[in-house]
């Protein structure tokens, strides 16, 4: 009897452990303290991605390179993520405050966490929170779930309302060279609630240049190398006649 009863409780506290697991485990590896389901990593994994993408503060001034995405944080104050894979932060009154490089063979956004950077990275799924000195706060995994649509959302948001300033991204180059820029933008505004626009960040004439070189080129080839193909016709024709007298 001793041992029967000794068995049936052991039986009870494994199928406990077991509930608990199932139900409590999840909750334990994934959050959603950055407004995604995310998991955490160990402290190697941290270090090692945090060190491939290389973060660091730079004095180098992006005044040339379109905007791939923006965000603002709680205090107005503006992260914009260029297509050189570099960020810039500008205070509420539209000064840089902080740039950071970073390195990234893949696709990446900005965000912010409180006065924290957000780094997402598309390739690996990931996101690292860094400080706006440059130091590293966490890293982790983004839930497989979401696919493509988060990123998505974050490539086509294009505007954010806070309670002070409506901000937004535009490129003003015309309906052929807009199209051609697909989703990077070129001038980032923000207008008060009294409807006063302010520019923080315009590189269109630049980027409307830009374009029209990269067209000019397209245009070029595309009338060169019809012209070359009828030459080499004509001449290979004109050879096979040649031997076939």
């Amino acid at each position: 009897m001793i041992m029967t009863y000794a068995k049936k409780r052991i039986v009870v506290f494994v199928f406990s452990f077991l509930f608990l697991c199932l139900f409590i485990a999840p909750v334990c590896k994934a959050s959603t303290e950055y407004g995604y389901e995310v998991y955490s990593l160990d402290n190697e994994k941290i270090h090692k991605v945090w060190d491939s993408f290389d973060i660091v503060l730079t004095n180098e001034i992006t005044a040339d390179c379109a905007v791939v995405n923006f965000a603002v944080s709680t205090d107005e104050y503006v992260a914009i993520l260029t297509t050189n894979d570099r960020i810039t932060v500008f205070d509420e009154r539209g000064n840089i405050y902080r740039r950071f490089s970073f390195s990234d063979p893949g696709t990446s956004y900005v965000g912010w966490n409180g006065n924290n950077l957000l780094l997402f990275t598309v390739r690996g799924d990931k996101i690292i929170e860094f400080t706006l000195e440059g130091e590293c706060v966490n890293v982790v995994g983004l839930s497989q779930d979401y696919g493509i649509s988060i990123w998505e959302n974050i490539k086509k948001q294009t505007s954010v309302q806070t309670p002070k300033y409506k901000y937004e991204l535009t490129k003003d180059m015309g309906g052929l060279f807009n199209f051609f820029s697909g989703y990077t933008y070129n001038t980032l505004s923000k207008t008060d609630n009294s409807g006063n626009t302010t520019i923080i960040y315009d590189v269109n004439s630049f980027q409307t240049g830009k374009s029209i070189v990269i067209l000019g080129i397209i245009a070029l080839i595309a009338c060169t190398v019809p012209v070359i193909v009828v030459y080499k016709v004509r001449e290979f024709k004109a050879q096979n006649k040649q031997n076939n007298r």
